[in-house]
């Protein structure tokens, strides 16, 4: 079971919201918790509801519109070369993209040796053209890119082989120094 943290307002806008949600706390979100007397919530169960202070209409970097609606353009893939998913794709966008086995993760790789939410992240810098790799939030689990732990973020290019549980996994980027969303 995960660490316990005690609540007493509802609708409570918390400080630090990765530590409770696993959500990057970069983000302006509200958090939601039950309400009452010493209510207390698990930080592994999905007991709070996280949604952009906003209402999502913050856009997001990288974002352009096309037939009246914001979409997020693909900027590179993983490709699962060997693993439960061998041979599947999965697209990555502008911005922090999350693998792991949960669906709430933008990469969702069905390895039961891969942590259920947030193992590893990728980002494309639409500025800088760049992509790193970097360790996930509170995970027990190491990624290995080219054989080696990721420890803290890491350049990536094209063709590195990402390790997740028992899941290898391509880095196939489109965009970088020959082409861009934003030429």
């Amino acid at each position: 079971m995960g660490s316990r943290k005690d609540f007493t307002d509802s609708p409570t806008i918390l400080s630090d919201v990765s530590y409770v949600t696993g959500v990057d706390a970069t983000e302006s979100i509200r958090t939601t918790v039950p309400s009452g007397e010493g209510s207390t919530a698990e930080t592994d169960e999905s007991w709070a509801k996280t949604e952009p202070i906003d209402g999502g209409k913050t856009e997001v970097a990288g974002m352009f519109e096309v037939k009246g609606k914001m979409v997020s353009p693909t900027v590179g893939w993983l490709i699962c070369i060997k693993g439960p998913c061998k041979g599947e794709d999965f697209k990555l966008h502008t911005g922090w993209n999350y693998i792991g086995r949960g669906n709430e993760n933008e990469v969702n790789i069905p390895d039961p040796k891969v942590d259920r939410s947030n193992m590893a992240k990728i980002a494309y810098d639409h500025m800088g053209r760049t992509f790193v790799i970097a360790p996930g939030d509170n995970t027990r689990n190491l990624t290995y890119w080219g054989g080696k732990p990721v420890l803290m973020p890491t350049p990536i290019k094209a063709y590195d082989v990402i390790t997740l549980g028992d899941s290898d996994l391509m880095f196939v980027p489109l965009c970088g120094e020959h082409f861009s969303w934003e030429e």
